[in-house]
């Protein structure tokens, strides 16, 4: 009778130990489901809200500025409402919003908001995650401590218990043990994966979130998420590519292979079965690229394959519910990726895709501020937006047939001719540097004021390199170097720097030709507009001197899209002579 008493009291504290461990389990389970489900898309909401509203108030009118007492009374309540937001952090960001009535102001305050609101909403998820951690310790902690209490003080009523039936034991047919024992394996081995996953994950939060908080510049964040990775999962390539309509343009690649072939730049059209895949926000995985390429053989991985990778998982990018890019990761390795790294990616997947469109959003409001900048300037100069425009199309139209050239078709990508086309349009933005006096002077200049004017290279430089530093991104990479560069001469007597040939960098080489076409085509204070064959003429003569000789072979190749462009630029263009 005690002996069953004895069996039956170790049974209900196993029992008990087992309830609380299994409540307090749950309880994680719920915190994290309220985490993964309520708040982060509460806080990214909020996020998005104040990113598109301050993206359209510095992009609109007067009237959308005219309600701006109300919009920032609903920013600032809902702000408020981020969890462990205090009244103080409001207040600053409050003050700081003010500042916008002062347009001279828009671009640094729009862009401190952001980064604001980026560090509240680190800081709650930090938070969110150390109470996460806290309760999931706390439970471990207490099934440690459990199972010392059961080992250490029954230890001596089960061993009375063995003993005493020991001489029944003996009489038993123990051919069932082998089973038990695997199933039993197989149990604790499911429990230790379970754990094991869960912390992966929180991992994951903690070096998206880091690299969220800490990049401004989309491939330091991915370059920050690349290596991260690379501890838990069996990447050796990641690559970021944008969506636009039924077409993807590869944004970023960051590869351990010596043989890239799907660059920064490439663009397909997207087939219907990944289309619908997309749409429906399917995290897809191919584990044997060489088997599926032998099922859909015109697949985009046939490039993939050749760079030696062997697996691969694409991860659809949402916010505001339309797919913003997909995230690809691959692997050298033959069945590199578990359901389980699907399902990591799933969690952080809302994380990503706000993160990869905030980043846009910043690099197209610098850019359209800097081109509305260079408007201003162009309109300081006696000319008009119009000089812009037709410039930068030359340009692209140039890039364009410079890219059928086997020489340069891997630099001048899609990737390249866009941001050629978006950016050739500040390259006198130096000019707001340079004294009215010597700008708008009807006649030719001195040859002290010539020296002034060449200064507005350097000036133009100088201001997109400080907002770069200022943002922490490599927006104008290619527009400082068209700034700067753009008066350079092929045979190394042009200016600042002298430089000669291959040398000058080759974006600049391609507006050189286009600017100098437009300004020849253009009528000016101190000159008529010339013809359009002589102007051609004028380009080709100086192959060789001014320009480089592939540039302006290309230019003559691309004559047909120019002489159309020039039509409908001139169309309502003074007669010219």
């Amino acid at each position: 009778m005690n002996k069953t008493k004895g069996v039956h009291s170790l049974k209900k504290q196993i029992r008990f130990t087992i309830s609380v461990l299994g409540i307090s389990l749950a309880f994680v389970f719920f915190a994290g489901i309220m985490y993964d489900f309520y708040f982060i898309p509460h806080v990214y909401s909020v996020k998005n809200d104040v990113e598109n509203y301050l993206e359209s108030l510095v992009m609109s009118n007067e009237e959308v500025r005219a309600s701006f007492p109300n919009e920032s009374s609903h920013l600032l309540n809902e702000i408020s409402s981020i969890p462990f937001v205090t009244h103080r952090e409001v207040q600053k960001i409050k003050n700081t919003l003010n500042e916008l009535k002062k347009p001279s102001k828009h671009a640094s305050v729009v862009l401190h908001v952001v980064k604001e609101v980026d560090v509240l909403a680190a800081k709650t998820f930090h938070k969110m995650i150390g109470i996460f951690m806290t309760i999931l310790m706390l439970t471990i902690a207490f099934s440690i401590l459990s199972t010392f209490f059961l080992y250490f003080s029954l230890r001596r009523r089960i061993f009375s218990e063995i003993e005493s039936i020991s001489t029944v034991l003996s009489k038993l047919d123990f051919s069932y043990v082998p089973k038990l024992r695997r199933y039993s394996y197989i149990e604790m081995k499911g429990l230790t994966e379970g754990f094991n996953s869960m912390v992966q994950r929180v991992e994951l939060y903690k070096l998206v979130l880091e690299a969220n908080t800490k990049s401004d510049d989309l491939r330091e964040f991915l370059k920050r998420i690349y290596d991260g990775l690379k501890g838990s999962i069996k990447i050796n390539r990641l690559s970021i590519a944008e969506i636009v309509k039924n077409k993807m343009t590869v944004s970023v690649v960051l590869s351990d292979s010596k043989r890239v072939i799907v660059d920064e730049g490439f663009t397909q059209n997207i087939d219907s079965d990944c289309l619908i895949r997309i749409k429906e926000r399917k995290i897809s995985i191919v584990n044997d690229i060489q088997a599926y390429l032998q099922k859909y053989p015109e697949s985009f991985m046939n490039f993939i394959y050749e760079e030696g990778m062997k697996s691969a998982i694409t991860l659809p990018l949402y916010t505001g519910g339309k797919y913003v890019g997909i995230l690809f990761l691959n692997s050298f390795e033959k069945d590199a990726f578990r359901k389980s790294d699907v399902e990591n990616l799933k969690v952080v997947s809302n994380i990503l895709s706000h993160a990869y469109k905030r980043m846009l959003t910043i690099q197209n409001l610098i850019l359209s501020m800097i081109t509305g900048f260079t408007e201003l300037v162009e309109e300081k100069d006696e000319e008009t937006g119009d000089h812009l425009i037709r410039m930068a199309s030359y340009s692209r139209a140039i890039a364009q047939e410079l890219a059928k050239n086997p020489k340069f078709f891997k630099v001048v990508n899609p990737k390249f001719i866009e941001q050629i086309y978006k950016q050739a349009p500040m390259h006198d933005i130096g000019k707001v540097g340079v004294p009215d006096r010597v700008l708008q002077k009807p006649g030719k200049l001195s040859d002290n004021e010539f020296e002034i004017m060449k200064t507005h290279t350097i000036i133009g430089f100088k201001i997109l390199d400080h907002i770069e530093s200022q943002c922490h991104g490599k927006f104008f990479e290619i527009g400082k170097n068209i700034v700067r560069s753009h008066h350079e001469r092929w045979d190394g007597k042009g200016y600042p720097d002298r430089l000669k040939g291959e040398k000058i960098p080759l974006c600049a080489r391609i507006v050189a030709v286009a600017d100098v076409f437009d300004a020849l085509t253009s009528e000016r204070p101190y000159k008529k507009a010339f013809d359009y064959d002589k102007s051609v003429r004028i380009i080709i003569e100086g192959s060789n001197t001014h320009f480089d000789p592939e540039i302006v072979n290309a230019f003559i190749r691309a004559q047909p899209k120019i002489e159309k462009l020039y039509k409908s630029f001139h169309k309502f263009s003074r007669k010219e002579i």
